[in-house]
């Protein structure tokens, strides 16, 4: 199920593809009318890392990559560079959530200025700290898990308090809805699982985790890796009235293969994702998404977003 009024800033190019890449959560960026049946292997497509242990799809596919840009930026999430070095570019990368994510390493955005306030929470998946660009706003006060001894996610300086106000929408209980507009400018950008304020549903965790989570000293924990320690990825309650769930059918973060019951029986030799809005991607077997549109989270929606 995807919220309603997809549209994402993306430069559609043709896109580099890696063994078994086809089944990723999504191809922001990417034009897949160039692609034809997966690739090799990185290690067996050319080259090796680069300088600094960074390798551009170039050095790992014939295909060219062309950058998704997030409100006109580029970030490490769109910029056809393997920054990380695991053989994974961009949407590929499993840690990767989106062209607003600075970061191939951890699920933290890693933008400067980006949702920092203390407690207080925006949309997490653009660019910036805020609501006044997508009227978004929730509170960590809000949530019945921020109590001792631990406080997940935040810390103790986000107790619980259920009376607490929440900017630009009241209290907790009203923070449960969010507005039209948060779900129609920060709605395309959550992934399948997750609600607005970086609250997801992975597989392997025991709860939804906090893709925002930090250690005492401030430095990102949470990758696809550790969802199931909640030390690292730490515990939170999603919020119902913005929240992005992960359908049987659909490709979501850590779910990057369809299961043998999506399309019926017999199987369909090209299952494809489910889609709310927009039609399926994200397979080579599937058509690419029309001009002007683009592949999140399997699913083709309007690559316009302001």
């Amino acid at each position: 199920m995807r919220l309603r009024g997809a549209r994402v800033v993306v430069a559609c190019a043709a896109a580099a593809v890696l063994g078994g890449a086809c089944e990723r959560d999504a191809w922001i960026g990417q034009d897949r009318r160039a692609i034809g049946a997966a690739g090799q292997a990185p290690d067996a497509a050319a080259g090796g890392a680069g300088a600094g242990g960074a390798r551009t799809d170039a050095a790992l596919s014939p295909h060219v990559c062309h950058p998704a840009t997030c409100q006109g930026r580029i970030y490490a999430c769109g910029d056809c560079v393997d920054n990380d070095g695991d053989g994974k570019v961009d949407m590929d990368d499993p840690d990767c959530f989106g062209p607003c994510h600075n970061a191939e390493d951890t699920f933290f955005g890693s933008i400067p200025g980006q949702n920092h306030d203390p407690c207080v929470e925006d949309c997490y998946f653009d660019q910036d700290s805020g609501s006044g660009n997508d009227d978004c706003s929730w509170s960590r006060v809000c949530d019945p898990l921020e109590v001792a001894p631990d406080y997940p996610p935040e810390g103790p300086s986000c107790a619980y308090n259920p009376t607490a106000k929440v900017p630009r929408v009241g209290d907790c209980a009203a923070a449960e809805t969010q507005s039209a507009k948060c779900l129609s400018v920060c709605g395309p950008l959550v992934p399948n699982g997750c609600d607005c304020f970086g609250c997801c549903s992975i597989p392997g965790a025991p709860t939804p985790v906090w893709l925002g989570s930090v250690d005492d000293l401030g430095n990102p924990t949470c990758d696809l890796a550790h969802v199931a320690d909640p030390t690292r990825c730490k515990p939170c309650t999603q919020v119902q009235g913005c929240l992005n769930p992960c359908d049987t059918c659909e490709l979501c973060i850590g779910k990057q293969v369809l299961p043998p019951s999506c399309g019926g029986s017999p199987p369909p030799t090209c299952p494809a994702p489910k889609c709310a809005v927009g039609t399926p991607c994200g397979s080579d077997c599937l058509p690419s998404c029309p001009d002007g549109q683009a592949c999140v989270t399997g699913c083709c929606v309007d690559a316009t977003l302001q």
